[in-house]
C-alpha cells in the first residue's frame, strides 16, 4: 500500500493498494546490497496509467509484464533546523506491507470483494456493515 501522495492526478496517492511483484537489487557505497527499485502491480488498473507509460522501455528491458510500475525510492525531509542549517532527509520507499487494512483506510474505496472479521462476540457493533 502507498504510505503517501506522490502524483494525485495518476492514482498515485496514499492507500493506493499494490501487490510487490519483484525487488531489483543494488548496492550501497559501502558495497551491501539493498532494494534501489521496485516492480508492483497495482490492484486498479488506472493507478499510476501515465508512469506505466513513460516506463515502456524499462519494462522491456527487464522483461516485466505491461501491468507493473517501478516503483523508486522517495526522498522527504523530515526535520530541519533553521539555526543550524541541518536537514534530515528520509530516503525509503512510499509503500508498507499491508495483508489488511481498517474501514477507516478503506473509506472512499471500491473493492470487488471484502472479508470481516466481526470477532467471537459480534453483539458488540452498533451500526450495520
Amino acid at each position: 500500500m502507498m504510505t503517501c501522495n506522490i502524483d494525485t492526478a495518476d492514482g498515485l496517492v496514499n492507500g493506493a493498494i499494490c501487490t510487490l511483484k519483484q525487488t531489483i537489487i543494488g548496492h550501497s557505497d559501502l558495497g551491501h546490497s539493498k532494494p534501489i527499485k521496485l516492480w508492483v502491480q497495482f490492484e486498479n488498473s488506472l493507478s499510476a496509467a501515465n508512469l506505466r507509460q513513460s516506463q515502456a522501455s524499462l519494462r522491456a528491458r527487464f522483461e516485466v509484464p505491461d501491468n507493473w510500475t517501478m516503483i523508486e525510492p522517495f526522498s522527504k525531509v523530515v526535520k530541519s533546523n533553521i539555526h543550524t542549517r541541518l536537514k534530515v532527509l528520509r530516503k525509503q520507499f512510499p509503500i508498507i506491507p499491508a495483508e489488511a487494512i481498517t474501514i477507516h483506510k478503506s473509506q472512499g474505496s471500491t473493492f470487488e470483494s471484502v472479508a470481516v472479521f466481526c470477532g467471537i462476540n459480534a453483539k458488540y457493533l452498533s451500526r450495520q456493515l
